[in-house]
Formats: structure tokens, sequence, C-alpha cells
């Protein structure tokens, strides 16, 4: 008796350690995912920002006219820009030679410009040598680092990220000058001091090179900038973690700890040059999993304990069948809300997320999108090539999909050839439509099957929330609504439900969905 029941207690304290390692992960991967994606929409912002002060009406007429008085209008519009982003430590102007020309800074929430005597030559800075380069509305990142004036740092340090735009005139084939942001990093930064109330552990920010941006300690930040601290690494300090982060994985486990990891990349990165590229990790040590292992262990022999004294060893094992049962309770929930064929989301699976979405943006003023997709030309596919050959290329383009879009967001698969996208907390509906262009392209690619090539097109319809509707149902409504508009339209494209005319609203009928459900499309 004794022999079995150390047996089953060894399997039950290994049981429970696994499930509390996989509770670890899913927990700092939400929080890692979550940290990463608040980054990701502030340099979005950048992006955006940045080009909507480089089409200045002001900055235009100036450049076409060269009329200095203009430049006090500049000022003004970038003063007021300022006042109403106070995390941008600076907004510039500069000319084509590199000088400041307009120059607005921010200290303790208070935006002012700067007189024409304290504006300096920044022609030797990377973010303008490069800015000059590109190509209208294009933006170029430079590293995040400590902000320098007068080549000596600023002490304090202010953490800095800059991004800069070139200035066209029309008609125009050469920039005249360069429009440039400072944005504050301790803002950034602060992201994950908020993020650090929900971690197990430790959240840190590294860059591309392995240097600490946000580190266990600010002793050993900024050593690519602070010469003292050159030596101050993520590899230096977690040699095993190091090549597999480089290498891509989400998920790391060594003697030091477990790491929990999820690299930066922004919306608009076909835009940008040197786009940010950083790795969001959440630390869990090893003491801290040792230390709960110990919890667990106590737990176990003392249950262990009673039951042998008590002679309720049957009772024991059941408790693990018990176990198993919710184990398999987990699978059959897999397989309840996931599509079989093609791995993504299916409709019980769309519908939870979306509630859960619209629950959390009420709270929160964030807008969202639902995007439905519609496959043109797949019943021919089947005719000809087979249901094989229809299931390989909904799988494949089921991937193309995902591949275009955040973590955050939801792919899913309705049924038949119909896919739908949730995109989560987006700035502006411009977003959806990048993402619904990209997702019509991507569609109309050829795939190659098993048993031959196959090209079929998509439609797509979008809705957004609250612009077109605040109900999930309604939502979804406005979503098929504007999907059947893009397929009346020629297919093959995006539409928005706002840009449904009347007409197209009333043409509507279920006579229409009849027919929709019917065509050989």
């Amino acid at each position: 008796m004794t022999a079995t029941l150390i047996a089953i207690f060894s399997q039950s304290y290994h049981r429970h350690n696994r499930t509390y390692l996989k509770q670890i992960a899913t927990h700092e991967n939400y929080v890692v995912n979550q940290i990463s994606l608040e980054i990701e929409q502030q340099i979005d912002m950048m992006v955006a920002d940045v080009r909507i002060l480089s089409q200045l009406n002001e900055l235009n007429d100036y450049i076409a006219t060269g009329d200095r008085q203009l430049l006090d209008k500049i000022a003004d519009e970038f003063l007021l820009f300022a006042q109403s982003k106070p995390y941008y430590l600076q907004l510039r102007f500069l000319n084509a030679q590199g000088r400041e020309v307009v120059r607005i800074d921010t200290a303790s929430g208070h935006a002012y410009k700067l007189n024409e005597e304290q504006l300096q030559d920044k022609s030797q800075r990377d973010y303008f040598q490069q800015a000059i380069q590109l190509k209208n509305r294009n933006v170029y990142f430079s590293r995040f680092d400590l902000n320098i004036e007068k080549g000596k740092i600023v002490v304090p340090f202010q953490p800095t990220l800059r991004c800069a735009t070139p200035v066209y005139a029309d008609n125009e084939t050469c920039p005249c000058g360069a429009v440039v942001l400072n944005y504050n990093g301790e803002k950034l930064l602060g992201l994950l001091e908020q993020g650090q109330n929900i971690a197990q552990e430790k959240l840190l920010l590294i860059n591309n090179d392995g240097y600490w941006l946000h580190g266990i300690d600010s002793e050993d930040e900024w050593g690519f900038v602070v010469p003292q601290r050159q030596h101050k690494r993520f590899a230096v300090r977690f040699p095993e973690a190091w090549p597999q982060l480089r290498d891509g994985a989400r998920q790391i486990t060594t003697s030091q700890g477990a790491f929990a990891v999820r690299s930066i990349h922004a919306q608009f990165a076909e835009y940008i040059l040197n786009p940010p590229h950083w790795f969001v990790v959440s630390f869990v040590s090893d003491a801290k999993i040792c230390r709960a292992k110990m919890v667990a262990l106590k737990h176990q022999f003392t249950s262990a304990v009673i039951l042998l004294l008590l002679g309720l060893v049957p009772a024991w094992i059941v408790s693990l069948f018990i176990a198993e049962i919710i184990h398999k309770h987990h699978d059959l929930q897999i397989k309840v809300n996931y599509d079989p064929l093609t791995g993504l989301a299916n409709r019980v699976l769309f519908n939870d997320r979306l509630e859960q979405l619209l629950w959390i943006s009420e709270r929160n003023t964030f807008r969202f999108a639902v995007l439905f997709c519609d496959l043109d030309g797949f019943k021919a596919i089947n005719d000809t090539l087979g249901h094989d050959a229809g299931d390989q290329l909904l799988i494949a383009l089921g991937k193309r999909m995902k591949g275009l879009v955040r973590k955050s967001d939801t792919v899913a698969r309705l049924g038949g050839d119909e896919f739908a996208i949730l995109l989560a907390n987006i700035r502006s509906a411009q977003v959806a439509e990048m993402i619904a262009t990209k997702v019509v392209e991507q569609l109309c690619q050829p795939v190659d099957l098993d048993n031959g090539r196959a090209q079929v097109g998509g439609s797509v319809g979008i809705a957004l929330y609250p612009d077109h509707a605040s109900a999930c149902k309604d939502l979804v409504a406005c979503a098929d609504q504007a999907m059947y508009a893009a397929k009346r339209s020629g297919k093959g494209r995006y539409y928005r439900y706002d840009q449904i005319t009347t007409q197209h609203r009333a043409a509507m009928t279920m006579a229409d969905r009849s027919e929709r459900a019917n065509d050989e499309n």
C-alpha cells in the first residue's frame, strides 16, 4: 500500500508542477502580448502624428513660397499639437540642410517655442540624414536611446525615441526638409511598470542587440549609450536564454528561470525604415519557481500522510481519475472552440471573443473592427479539383490571413468558405482598411495544391465599433452586409458598412441571400 501511495503521490506532484508551469506560461504570455500591443500602438501613433504634421497647410505654403512669416503659424500649429500630446519632448521642422527652423520643446508638461538663437544644426544626426532620403510619407525611426543636446547626454536621463519623415513640395522629387518628433520614452517604459502589477515577477525590454532598455536593475540600462555599462547585456546575464530568444522562441526555460517573449512589430512597418525591433520579456526566476514547488510538495506530502493514516488510499486514487477527467475536458474544449480543418477559431469561439472584446472596449473606449471575408470562386475549385483540394486551399488561405494580423487579433472560420477577423483596439478605420486590402491581395494569390494550382478571390466587409454598431449581433450584421455589397460591386474588394448606399441595403433581401447561398463563387 505504501509503495502504491508513493507512486500515486509522485505522479500527482509532477502533474501539479507541470500544471503550475503551464499556468505561468499562459499568464505571462498574456501579459507580454498585452504590453507589446500597447507599445506597438504608441509606435503606430507616432507614425500617424509625424505624417499629420508633415502635411500641415502652413508648412506646405512655407515650402512653396519661402515666406518666413509663415514660420510663426507653423510654430503655433506645432505648439497646439504639443499641448494636446505632452508626451512629445520635441516637435521640429528641419530644412533641407538639417538646420532647425521651427522647434517646440516640452518640459514639466509645459510646451514652448525656442527662439532662433536656440535652434541647432542637426545635419549630422542619423534621423535627419536618413529621413531626407526617404520617399514621401515614409518614416524613419532612430534607435531608442537617451536624449543628447550639444553633444552631451542630458542628465537626469531622458529616454527618447525619434521618428522623422521628409517634407515634399507639390510636384517636387526631392524633399525640402523633415519633420522630427522626439517621444518621451518614460511613457513607453511606464507601460512596463504598469504591467509589472500583473506580471509574476519582472517585465523587461531589450533591444535587438540585447542591451537593456528596461532591466532588472536600472544600473544595467542603456549600455550602448553609457560607456561604463557596455558590458551590461541580456546575453551576459542570461547566456542560456539569449540564443533561444534570438532564434524566435516565445517560451524559454533555463536553469535560471522561465521566460515569455514577444517581439515588437509596428502595423505600418512597410512604410518604416529601421522600425523598432525590441523584445518584451517576462522573467520568472528559478528561485520563485522552486518556492512554489516547495509549497506544492508540502501540501502533497501532508495530504499523502493524512490519507495513509486514515486508510483512504482509494479516495486518493479516485481524485487522480477526477484530475484526468478535467484534463480530458480541456481537450474537449479545444475541439469545441476550434475548426478541425484549419485550426482557426470557429464560430463559437469567434462569438465569445467578440463579446469579450465588446465588453473591454465599452469600458476603455477602445475601437475595434469586425471583418467578414467570403471567397470568390471557391465552389469551382471543389467542382474541378475535388474536395480534398478545396480543403487544402482553405487551410493555406487561413494561414495567410492569420499571418496578416497581430496575436491579439482573431481569425476564425465560420463555415464553408466564410472567414471572419476581429481587429482589437485599433486607432482608426484606416487600420481596418489596410488589413482588408492585404486580405484581398493575399486571397487572390495562387496556391499550389497536391493536384494542381488554384486561384480564387475574396470579398471583405468591414464593421467598426462604435461607428457602425454597439452590439455584437449588429456588428456581425453590418460586416455581413458590407461584405455582400463588395460582392455585388464586382468582388475582389472591400466595403465599409458606411459606404453602402440605401439602394444596396434595400437590395439585400432574403431572395438575394438565397441567391448568394447558391452562387457558384
